[in-house]
């Protein structure tokens, strides 16, 4: 029960921000041991996603374009993880709840 308390809770958050959550969800990821990793929502455009992000994002690469945008729920916070096209390449970025870059320890996790 402990770990649907977590999770109502950013559901919560979220409605705060206005995102449609049944039109979202793209994965929730467990342990194999059925604990609680990570939520992930994928959004379509900028709406409802941290605008601090998006202008670093903007500013580090001009030129680019943003393919995909998701918003992960862990147990140790929320982040934002931005997929950007820009001359031929194709980068992931990952920041923190704060819009920091952070490292992406919960990808495949």
């Amino acid at each position: 029960m402990l770990t649907l308390r977590f999770i109502d809770r950013y559901i919560c958050l979220l409605i705060n921000l206005k995102l449609s959550i049944s039109t979202l969800v793209q994965d929730v990821r467990y342990s194999s041991n059925g604990q609680w990793l990570e939520t992930e929502y994928e959004l379509a455009s900028d709406n409802g996603f941290s605008s601090v992000v998006l202008d670093k994002v903007r500013a580090q690469y001009p030129s680019g374009t943003i393919k995909k945008r998701e918003i992960e729920i862990t147990p140790q916070g929320i982040f934002y993880e931005v997929e950007v096209a820009d001359n031929g390449n194709e980068v992931e970025l990952y920041f923190d709840g704060r819009g920091n870059e952070a490292p992406n320890s919960h990808e495949d996790a």
